[in-house]
């Protein structure tokens, strides 16, 4: 900004020194006016004494007394009649020569004003254009703020029926509610692939949200890459299997480590190989991997419908489809490849494509090799859970839920285990319900009306023997920093909603035993706040009150 008033300022200079420029062309024709007049001004008293002089000497000798005394009074006339004239024209001259001085030093005075005036304007443009572009700025920061506020309350009101959904499928297909005929569990898969894909379009939303907002946390470690791509294709392969696809990997058996986030790595190849197998009818899709200089290169190559030339780069900008009619049919929201790329590109990679239409495409993700060769075992969700010897002794459970088909879904789930469950509908409720007799456990839902699940959690460890009870933390809120949060506030354990049933068993069941044993619990990391989590995730401890 002070190179820009800068400029302006000597643009007004230079207009004002080119007015005075102007002026002062005028001063030539003023000074020859003033150097003749001068020189008249000079030579006419000079002549004519020269005159009187030349007579005066020329008649001395017989000149009369009378005529040198008048000679003498012309010489003194003339002399002074001399002065008087050329001090006249000396005034005149002067006159004359300031003249000029003068309207330069005016002109100077009206440029030296404008140029002010100019300078107050554009000074005054660029307070007004800055002051607008801090509105804009506050008004995008308004907009972000707004939209991150949208997109975790949609996360929060869709995540919550799903809960139920899901939990409550995952019980009908285990029998709980009795055996189920053939066409009952084909319902119950219908009704889980599509509670998944809600999930699926609702994490892909909050990831692409997160990376657009410099929010998506990458932690990267030394990483072994057979099991993690083994876990993708097992996952993957009913789906293949369903279209009669053959899904295979082949990698070398000597592919060195990869530097890379295990959950996220897991997300992009699953997304590559999901994609594959979606958009191929017939043939292979095969995953393989190769090791080149300081990279790791892992290839998913299909033999489905490919991509055109022209749409290679555009099928990894968000909402980008290639083939609305095969998008209607095979489902998507042109997220996937997007988010593929921008955590590749966080975790320091990259990912390409080849493709000949009609024969099929490859995608080649490229990531970093690790620093080592150390085969490191990264304990991160898909780490097993921790084995609990000897039975679950009778325990008291306190459940705070407001939700009551969710309080329905959770007293479904907990029936198997040897519990004697309440039940509150809202912090006070809970908070009561502790006073009264503390239990040995609580399962508290954080998002409530009135007293939120914190916030009566901050209140039962203020009670007699709140300090000790453990607590589970339930919620679909899944934004940064909502699980440090959680924890922070005093909760010993984090469930994401929706969450499968062993999930939730496994957490409760760990820390009555915990509690009852005295035993340490070991520090795994919880997964990330809005991933989808299987029967063998695990959560972090956390414990404040040791």
């Amino acid at each position: 900004m002070a190179a820009v008033r800068a400029s302006r300022q000597e643009s007004g200079a230079a207009d004002g020194r080119r007015e005075l420029t102007v002026e002062a062309n005028g001063e030539g024709p003023v000074r020859r006016r003033v150097a003749l007049a001068l020189s008249v001004a000079a030579l006419a008293p000079l002549a004519v004494t020269l005159v009187l002089g030349i007579l005066l000497l020329g008649g001395a000798a017989g000149a009369s007394a009378s005529f040198h005394a008048a000679l003498d009074r012309w010489l003194l006339v003339s002399t002074l009649v001399g002065g008087v004239v050329a001090a006249a024209l000396a005034g005149l001259a002067a006159r004359e020569m300031l003249a000029p001085l003068r309207r330069l030093a005016a002109a100077a005075s009206k440029s030296a004003a404008e140029l002010e005036a100019r300078v107050a304007e554009r000074t005054g443009d660029l307070e007004r254009a800055h002051a607008e572009l801090e509105a804009k700025s506050r008004r995008g920061e308004e907009a972000d703020h707004l939209k991150s506020a949208f997109i975790a309350n949609m996360s929060h009101e869709i995540r919550t029926p799903l809960n139920s959904v899901l939990a409550l499928s995952q019980l009908l297909r285990d029998g709980v509610a009795g055996p189920l005929a053939v066409e009952q569990r084909r319902y119950l898969e219908v009704i889980e692939r599509n509670g998944q894909g809600l999930l699926h379009l609702i994490n892909d939303i909050l990831d692409l949200s997160r990376i657009e907002a410099g929010h998506m946390d990458i932690d990267t470690h030394s990483l072994d890459v057979e099991p993690q791509v083994e876990a993708v294709v097992d996952a993957l392969a009913p789906l293949a299997a369903a279209k009669g696809l053959d899904l295979v990997a082949v990698l070398p058996p000597d592919l060195p480590p990869i530097r890379a986030d295990a959950d996220r790595f897991r997300q992009i190849l699953t997304n590559l190989v999901n994609n594959a197998v979606k958009f191929t009818e017939s043939g292979q899709v095969r995953v393989s991997a190769e090791a080149r200089g300081d990279a790791v290169t892992l290839h998913v190559t299909d033999t489905g419908v490919g991509v055109p030339d022209a749409y290679r780069d555009k099928i990894f900008q968000e909402f980008f489809q290639v083939d609305q009619t095969l998008v209607r049919r095979q489902g998507g929201t042109g997220l996937g490849l997007a988010i593929a790329r921008r955590l590749a590109r966080l975790m320091g990679g990259e990912i390409s494509v080849e493709s000949v239409v009609g024969k099929g495409s490859r995608f080649s993700l490229r990531l970093p090799r690790a620093a080592d060769d150390r085969r490191e075992t990264v304990a991160r969700s898909s780490a097993a859970p921790p084995a609990f010897d000897g039975p679950l002794p009778p325990s008291r459970v306190l459940v705070v839920e407001d939700n009551d088909d969710n309080l329905f879904t959770l007293r479904q789930v907990l029936a198997r285990l040897p519990l004697d469950l309440t039940f509150a509908s809202n912090g006070r409720q809970a908070i009561d319900a502790c006073r009264r007799e503390m239990p040995d456990l609580v399962i508290m839902d954080v998002q409530m009306p009135g007293m939120t699940g914190l916030q009566a959690t901050g209140a039962i460890r203020g009670l007699p023997g709140g300090g000790d009870v453990p607590i589970v933390a339930l919620t679909a809120q899944a934004m940064k920093g909502d699980r440090e949060r959680i924890l922070a506030a005093g909760c010993d354990d984090y469930v994401a909603k929706p969450f499968q049933p062993k999930e939730l068993t496994d957490a409760v069941v760990r820390l009555l035993r915990r509690d009852a044993g005295d035993e340490t619990i070991d520090g795994r990391a919880a997964p990330a706040a809005g991933q989808p989590s299987d029967s063998t995730t695990q959560h972090g401890a956390h414990n404040p009150r040791r």
